[in-house]
């Protein structure tokens, strides 16, 4: 189990939102929500996640300004990211921090999959 490894949701879609942190608390992830950019921003102020799920679409300030706030930032930088995107072509998001794409409607099992995939060799279960 991948005990104590904190992942940052960030989607404005409460469902999604909501829906995504019980299945990751439910495999043993510590997880943090955000309902878009700039409330990211001042949690990642106070916490560093393993990994950061990411939508690109949201009010206040979206995913895209969000990764090119944290490129700037050296302490923040080395945080993986997976977007979570509606849209069917690929995603051109301006930063190496992205490391995997889930397409919505998100496939729960897709997302574990994701998920483990993303995390730092160490910390995968």
């Amino acid at each position: 189990m991948p005990e104590g490894v904190s992942i940052l949701v960030v989607e404005d879609d409460e469902d999604i939102r909501l829906t995504v942190a019980e299945i990751l608390r439910d495999n043993g992830y510590t997880v943090d929500t955000a309902v878009h950019g700039l409330d990211a921003l001042t949690k990642l102020e106070h916490t560093r996640p393993r990994l950061m799920l990411l939508d690109l679409m949201m009010p206040v300030m979206d995913g895209v300004a969000l990764l090119q706030q944290i490129v700037g930032r050296p302490e923040l930088r080395s945080i993986p990211v997976v977007v979570f995107t509606a849209h069917d072509k690929p995603v051109e998001v301006p930063s190496e921090m992205v490391v995997g794409t889930l397409r919505k409607p998100i496939s729960m099992k897709e997302l574990l999959k994701v998920v483990e995939a993303s995390l730092p060799r160490g910390e995968r279960s």
